[in-house]
């Protein structure tokens, strides 16, 4: 899930009087998850007291302020989190094993719609064989009077 980076903390705002600094990440607002400038502003909207938990140096803080109206960003700038190089490989990985499965099933169809139709091919023939064997079987005026009434 994609989380909120602080990017810069406006003085004298909320986010600087609950002790926000930039590169913190925040992971939940007043106990929600927030992953967009959206919901954050929402989250704010006429909010006197909240409680923030972000990551900071490989921990989580809790940081909490009251007695300040947040307003629609509270005092925040945001930039998405980057993903991490291990997550775009792995994602990358699992996106080349889905196109090589989807190949092999679309060969494994046209394979058995090739044999279908080679099968098909022979029961025409041997059809053709045995009408080849009826009509030499046939007189000749038979086989023209036949051909003439079709």
């Amino acid at each position: 899930m994609q989380r909120l980076k602080i990017s810069h903390v406006q003085p004298s705002k909320g986010a600087e009087k609950a002790g926000g600094i930039p590169g913190d990440v925040i992971e939940t607002f007043n106990g929600n998850a927030i992953t967009s400038n959206d919901e954050l502003s929402q989250a704010l909207h006429g909010t006197s007291g909240v409680t923030l938990v972000v990551y900071r140096d490989k921990s989580l803080l809790t940081l909490n302020v009251t007695g300040a109206t947040w307003n629609h960003d509270g005092g925040f700038r945001f930039q998405p989190r980057r993903l991490r190089p291990e997550s775009v490989f792995w994602t990358q990985v699992a996106s080349f094993i889905t196109f090589v499965v989807a190949l092999f099933i679309l060969y494994r169809l046209l394979v058995e719609q090739k044999e279908a139709t080679i099968q098909l091919q022979k029961e025409n023939i041997a059809y053709l064989k045995d009408q080849l064997t009826d009509a030499k079987s046939q007189s000749p005026d038979s086989l023209a009077q036949s051909l003439s009434t079709r």
